[in-house]
């Protein structure tokens, strides 16, 4: 994301530099130009960048969700990610990005089924994990295991519910 930045930035420069260039070759003389003749030399910042943006955001998430229980390590470099993404596109919008016009959208509620997904897929990847690689069934049979899975399974969604209930999705 970082290169990206640098690109933009670069490209928005070399076309100022280019209009510049033009300008005293052809007048003698070059204009201050104000902010938004600037930034009107800015990329497009549309529907499709910022879906771009939150599958960058999405990936690294599920990505944690899914092997996190397995490579715990995976985490603090997951949110370095997330710093470096956020602050990138932040500095992006702000620098070399016309900003978007606002819309009358239906949300992020689409994003909140595709995470909801990935956290239900870790749920289950993690409690298959446990019970085949897990020290204490290393010798049982496969009825136990399957229980203890469904036992597992039933915990990790039962913790997530009152997750939920302590810290709600929406505010009131």
């Amino acid at each position: 994301h970082a290169f990206m930045v640098v690109l933009a930035s670069v490209k928005v420069e070399g076309q100022l530099w280019s209009e510049r260039r033009e300008l005293r070759l052809s007048t003698g003389e070059i204009p201050d130009q104000c902010y938004v003749e600037r930034q009107s030399k800015f990329g497009i910042f549309r529907i499709r960048e910022q879906i771009e943006v939150m599958v960058r955001l999405a990936l690294t998430l599920g990505y944690v969700l899914i092997f996190g229980g397995v490579a715990p390590r995976i985490v603090p470099l997951a949110l370095i990610v997330f710093a470096v993404q956020l602050r990138g596109g932040a500095v992006l919008l702000t620098t070399a990005l016309k900003r978007p016009v606002p819309r009358l959208a239906k949300g992020i509620g689409a994003w909140q089924g595709i995470m909801n997904f990935l956290s239900i897929v870790g749920i289950v990847f993690s409690a298959y994990l446990f019970v085949q690689y897990g020290p204490v069934f290393t010798e049982t049979k496969v009825l136990t295991k399957v229980s203890c899975m469904t036992l597992y399974i039933c915990f990790l969604f039962v913790l997530r519910v009152v997750v939920d209930w302590v810290a709600p999705w929406h505010s009131k």
